[in-house]
């Protein structure tokens, strides 16, 4: 499974999301915030910005794989809400997927403690 794309079904067809860096640079220009920033964001404004985000991974992953856009935000924004919103299944599922990609090459809080206080030893 690779972690930077996901695939949902909505309205009987599989959508694909990708991630990735190409990603993140577009989320970064549509946002205005640095990478460090997306929490604060999706926290001020979840109405506007994870639709945004779906909306831009939607549209990393067709021009990827060279496939027309077919769909605006306004869609997953549509999607989203007769899905049941924030604890519809397109809204996990995204979620689950955005997260485990930003997630991926981080360091479990355990790991990176003892791999410091190693360090700390052997100095």
């Amino acid at each position: 499974m690779n972690p930077n794309k996901i695939s949902i079904k909505i309205n009987d067809q599989e959508i694909g999301f990708k991630f990735g860096m190409g990603y993140l640079g577009r989320m970064i220009k549509t946002l205005g915030r640095p990478v460090d920033e997306f929490g604060e964001a999706i926290e001020e404004n979840p109405f506007l910005v994870i639709p945004e985000m779906m909306f831009q991974a939607y549209k990393y992953n067709q021009e990827r794989e060279k496939l027309p856009v077919e769909f605006e935000v306004g869609d997953f924004i549509d999607w989203i809400d007769q899905d049941g919103g924030f604890n519809g299944h397109i809204m996990q599922t995204f979620l689950k997927g955005w997260r485990a990609s930003i997630n991926k090459d981080v360091p479990k809080v355990n790991e990176a403690k003892k791999k410091v206080a190693k360090q700390a030893v052997q100095s």
